[in-house]
């Protein structure tokens, strides 16, 4: 009796080993069509993601007004330059007397 009884332990263990061997490769292969799944999905979900952001890249008006101020003042420091050394260089050429900063663009 005692023989089956080990007989009949070590053929649960087997089979409960096999059955948790099947498991754990079945949980390996749905993990990697997941993964697989998910990286063919990810150029998609790139270009999605970058035409929603695409819509909100609009700069910010206080950014822009910095950045028009900041050109402004560039020009203005770059034509004082200009007309400071314009008399002795640029004498001959006509039009110098016109050269300025205006509003339309």
């Amino acid at each position: 009796m005692r023989g089956s009884r080990r007989r009949r332990f070590a053929c649960r263990r087997l089979s409960g080993g096999s059955v948790s061997f099947t498991g754990a490769a079945c949980r390996a292969n749905v993990a990697t069509l997941l993964l697989a799944r998910a990286a063919g999905r990810q150029k998609e979900l790139s270009v999605r993601r970058a035409g929603e952001s695409c819509s909100r890249c609009s700069p910010k008006p206080r950014f822009a007004l910095a950045g028009g101020a900041a050109g402004l003042l560039v020009a203005a420091w770059g034509l004082a330059a200009f007309r400071s050394i314009a008399p002795v260089q640029f004498a001959g050429l006509p039009g110098i007397a016109g050269v300025g900063i205006d509003g339309e663009s």
